[in-house]
C-alpha cells in the first residue's frame, strides 16, 4: 500500500496487468493513465516484455484537476524476472568467454565452452520452469544476435528467422555454427521462410490450397529456396561465418572497455583473479 495517491502512465510494455483492491486484473495499455488510491491494496501482474511507466505521486489525499498539491514524478522500467536473469547469464557468459580468449583459447574452444553451458541450460530447462524461461530467453538472444550479425532488417523476414533459430534444440544449434554442417540448418531455415511466404501470399490473394494458381505460385517460390537455390547460397555465405562466442557481450575489448591498444599483464591478472586456481574454465551459473 502507498501513503499517497498515484497515477501511472504506461509508456510501453506487453502483457502486463494491474489489479486494484476488490477488482480483477486488467490490461495496462501503452498511452493510458491509471489511478491508484492511497492506502489501497494493488499489485502488478508480470508481462512478457519490459514495462516502462511514469509514476506521479500527490501529497494530497485525492487527485484534482485544479489542485494536485506537490507532484513528484519518476520514470521507471520493470523487467520480467526471467528477463533479468537471462541478461545476467548472457553477460556472465560473455565475460567468461573474454577470459578464455585472454588465456589464449582459440575460437573453437570458446565456441565449445558456450555450447557446454547451453547444454547444461537445456538439461535444467527440462526440470524447472525458471530454467526453461532462462534457456528460452538465451536462445532468443542468440537468434536476435545472429539476425543482427547477418544484417537482417526488422520486419517479416527477421521474425521468421529469429523464431526458427530460437526454436532449435542444442544439437541443431550446434550444427548451425559448424562450417561443415551449417548449410543443413540453413536449408531447413529456407524451408521455414518459403512456407511463411507462401502462406502469406495465399492469404493475401484469397486462394484455396488446392487451387491451380496456388500450386503454380508455390512451386515458383519453392525454386528459390531449395538447397541449390539463391536463398540458401546467400544466407549460408553470411550465417555460416558467424561464431557463437562472437555474439556475446564481451570480448577483450568490451571486458576492459578499451577501444584499441594491447591488453596488459595487469589487465589479465584482474580479469583472471576470480578464475579457478586449477586453470579450468570459468563457470557460468545455470
Amino acid at each position: 500500500m502507498d501513503r499517497n495517491d498515484r497515477e501511472i502512465s504506461v509508456v510501453r510494455g506487453h502483457g502486463w496487468k494491474l489489479q486494484l483492491e476488490h477488482g480483477l486484473p486488467f490490461d495496462l495499455a501503452a498511452g493510458e493513465t491509471y489511478s491508484i488510491p492511497r492506502e489501497s491494496w494493488h499489485r502488478v501482474v508480470k508481462g512478457s516484455s519490459p514495462l516502462r511507466i511514469l509514476i506521479s505521486e500527490s501529497d494530497l489525499g485525492i487527485f484534482s484537476k485544479t489542485e494536485r498539491g506537490i507532484m513528484k514524478s519518476k520514470m521507471i522500467e520493470i523487467l520480467p524476472t526471467h528477463d533479468i536473469k537471462v541478461n545476467e547469464v548472457w553477460s556472465r557468459l560473455g565475460s567468461d568467454v573474454a577470459v578464455l580468449e585472454l588465456r589464449g583459447h582459440n575460437i573453437q574452444e570458446r565456441n565449445e565452452y558456450v555450447f557446454d553451458k547451453l547444454t547444461a541450460m537445456e538439461r535444467r530447462s527440462l526440470h524447472e520452469q525458471a530454467g526453461f524461461d532462462i534457456f528460452r530467453g538465451v536462445k532468443k538472444m542468440v537468434a536476435d544476435k545472429v539476425a543482427e550479425a547477418a544484417g537482417v532488417p526488422e520486419g517479416f523476414l527477421k521474425s521468421i528467422i529469429t523464431n526458427f533459430i530460437a526454436g532449435l534444440g542444442i544439437a541443431d544449434l550446434r550444427l548451425m555454427f559448424q562450417p561443415g554442417s551449417c548449410i543443413k540448418i540453413v536449408t531447413k531455415l529456407a524451408g521455414a521462410v518459403q512456407a511463411a511466404i507462401v502462406d502469406t501470399v495465399m492469404k493475401s490473394l484469397g486462394l484455396a490450397p488446392e487451387n491451380f494458381l496456388t500450386i503454380a505460385i508455390t512451386e515458383g517460390i519453392k525454386s528459390g529456396f531449395v538447397e541449390s537455390g539463391p536463398f540458401v547460397k546467400k544466407a549460408s555465405e553470411v550465417i555460416c561465418k558467424i561464431n557463437i562466442s562472437d555474439l556475446l557481450p564481451g570480448g577483450i575489448t568490451n571486458l576492459f572497455g578499451k577501444k584499441g591498444g594491447k591488453v596488459t599483464e595487469k589487465d589479465a591478472a584482474a580479469a583472471t583473479a576470480a578464475a579457478p586456481a586449477d586453470g579450468s574454465s570459468p563457470v557460468v551459473p545455470v
